[in-house]
């Protein structure tokens, strides 16, 4: 398994396996904190899988998702609206799965917070997360201080490796990633770029184990 000094990546809602892998790898995880807001990224979207194949839950963001915006000054709109639209659906797609009970408490509560502010919620999804996998991971976690640039290799100024959810890798290539069961195994494929949500729900405190086999899975690129 390789070792990642330094790692910065945009904030994301309940972001995908891999992300969290990534940020298992690296000493030091950054969030990018001074970018603007970029139109169709994954930032304000998560992938859950229901009975119909996996779905995206998508976070409404007032102006349009401007991306000349701050990523700081986004705002969410219509919350009442998606936030029981996102809870319903993950109610019905996990109402079966094993650690449901364990954890749907505090993912509720995150869901339907007040804030209004996406970088916040966001990185409190994640923060979340983090601390169900291993309290480590949010222990060496910081926010940027400035804008980090990266080149077209998918290096940075401030030689920090630099992580975008579902897009391709540069200085990192993921394999094959591990399958694990997931609650409609029997009907469906298997998603392997689910939200960590899919992984906590189904497999509970091996998630960590599982997830160290996704890491497993990232090596240099020759």
């Amino acid at each position: 398994m390789i070792r990642i000094k330094k790692c910065v990546a945009p904030v994301s809602y309940f972001p995908p396996i891999h992300y969290f892998a990534v940020w298992l790898l690296a000493d030091t995880f950054f969030f990018e904190a001074h970018e603007n807001y970029q139109k169709g990224s994954f930032r304000n979207r998560c992938v859950v899988v229901t009975s119909q194949g996996a779905t995206t839950l998508s976070i409404p963001l007032l102006q349009g998702k401007n991306e000349q915006q701050p990523i700081s000054e986004v705002l969410i709109t219509d919350p009442k609206i998606w936030q029981k639209q996102h809870w319903a659906t993950l109610q019905t797609a996990y109402g079966s799965a094993p650690y449901r009970e364990y954890y749907a408490p505090k993912i509720e509560k995150l869901i339907k917070s007040e804030t209004d502010n996406f970088f916040s919620l966001a990185q409190q999804s994640c923060f979340l997360c983090a601390d169900l996998l291993h309290p480590n991971l949010k222990k060496k976690s910081q926010n940027t201080t400035e804008f980090i640039v990266a080149d077209k290799n998918n290096t940075t100024s401030t030689n920090c490796f630099y992580f975008e959810p579902l897009m391709k890798l540069k200085t990192l290539k993921q394999l094959d990633a591990p399958q694990y069961a997931q609650v409609f195994s029997d009907r469906n494929s298997f998603t392997p770029y689910a939200s960590i949500l899919d992984l906590l729900l189904c497999h509970g405190n091996r998630s960590l184990e599982i997830l160290y086999q996704y890491a497993e899975t990232f090596k240099s690129e020759k």
